[in-house]
């Protein structure tokens, strides 16, 4: 029981995980996109 829990949280932190880099990247091409568009 213990060992399952320990598994489901494994997998929950590693969802948690990819979502997070997954909005830093969005957040990296957004920056891009700003920095292309805006005109110095």
């Amino acid at each position: 029981m213990r060992y399952a829990q320990m598994l489901h949280d494994e997998k929950l932190c590693a969802c948690l995980r990819i979502k997070k880099k997954r909005r830093e990247q969005r957040a990296i091409a957004g920056n891009k996109v700003l920095f292309t568009t805006v005109p110095i």
